[in-house]
């Protein structure tokens, strides 16, 4: 059914608790955000609404009094479902049990898988600028991830082999670690060397056992960091 009669107010509609006191609440319509300490929303009481009749399509026009301190920041905007303007919390926002908080789309999220333990799903990595450890005791800075598949071939008890990876935007403070993720049993890493600048890093393995390894490819997970430092 349309709205076809109107009553037009040039007056805040007044919800009254005690009438002629501080405590009536109101409903106010204005342009722009409310301006908290001039009247009539600065005399308004907590929990009074203020609707913004300019406010941009898909954008929250509902403003809620949370304070009495005649400032602009009595007023909060409200959030509602599929608002697109910038919206700001100020206080904690508790993700009950395993709730997630996605970004872009469902496949990249954070959330809390098991108790004590948070888990971030990215399915084309997480770029860190800069790790803060220890309550930001330690900083690392610079991290380079990556992996590198290397193919030894037949090594005799006691033979060695290096092989080596690119690995892009190294320099000289860089420390490299590395994780075998399919090693055989009768290689041991004997080296890890890395040239600054060059942008290589050399993997060197012993057959450490009594029969010649019959080659293969071993994978290495590897990860390049600067140095930490308070």
């Amino acid at each position: 059914m349309a709205l076809n009669e109107k009553v037009w107010l040039t007056i805040p509609i007044e919800l009254i608790k005690t009438a002629g006191t501080s405590s009536d609440l109101v409903i106010i319509v204005g342009s722009g955000a409310p301006d908290g300490n001039t009247a009539p929303q600065s005399d308004a009481a907590k929990g009074s609404i203020y609707v913004q009749d300019d406010a941009t399509d898909d954008e929250s026009p509902f403003w809620l009094k949370v304070d009495d301190d005649g400032a602009d920041d009595d007023w909060v905007q409200i959030f509602v479902n599929k608002c697109e303007n910038a919206l700001s919390l100020e206080n904690t926002l508790t993700m009950d049990a395993d709730h997630k908080l996605y970004f872009r789309d469902t496949d990249n999220f954070i959330h809390s898988n098991s108790g004590s333990k948070i888990a971030i799903t990215a399915p084309s990595g997480v770029t860190v600028n800069v790790l803060v450890v220890d309550d930001g005791g330690t900083k690392m800075s610079s991290i380079l991830c990556g992996s590198a598949t290397h193919a030894f071939g037949a090594l005799g008890a006691g033979a060695t082999s290096s092989e080596s990876s690119a690995v892009t935007g190294l320099t000289q403070e860089h420390k490299v670690f590395i994780s075998p993720s399919a090693i055989s049993g009768s290689l041991a890493i004997t080296g890890i060397s890395c040239s600054p600048g060059g942008g290589v890093m050399v993997c060197s393995v012993a057959n450490s056992g009594s029969e010649a390894f019959a080659g293969g490819n071993v994978v290495f997970g590897w990860m390049a960091v600067a140095a930490c430092g308070a």
